[in-house]
């Protein structure tokens, strides 16, 4: 366990809308970060889905605050404003711990907004 640095990318769709799913939290872990879109235009929204819930609520351009995930959890966003036909990546960023190690809170993780 240690640090997490998790990236995934997806194509934006003609019409600048995106989506991207991070693959499911192992078991065992607890992963905390910030979720951000690398690139983001400035006048993007997305909103960030934790197991399918609106953890995130709308962002605009690049991060939101800290989202928390326990083993089995998906971590997902749409947005739209995107560039059309466009790769953008998708960064989790933060710790990876052992479950066993961290008292897990349930989204909206203490301190956010959200």
């Amino acid at each position: 366990m240690g640090a997490l640095n998790r990236r995934v990318t997806a194509m934006s769709d003609g019409s600048g809308n995106l989506s991207i799913t991070f693959p499911p939290v192992p078991y065992g872990h607890v992963w905390t970060g910030t979720l951000r879109v690398v690139a983001a235009p400035a006048s993007s929204s997305w909103t960030g889905y934790r197991n399918g819930l609106d953890w995130a609520g709308a962002q605009t351009g690049g991060s939101a605050g800290t989202i928390e995930g326990t083993g089995g959890d998906t971590i997902s966003l749409t947005g739209t404003g995107f560039a059309a036909s466009t790769n953008y990546t998708a960064a989790w960023e933060g710790n990876d711990l052992a479950a066993s190690e961290v008292a897990v809170y349930q989204s909206p993780f203490p301190g956010t907004t959200h």
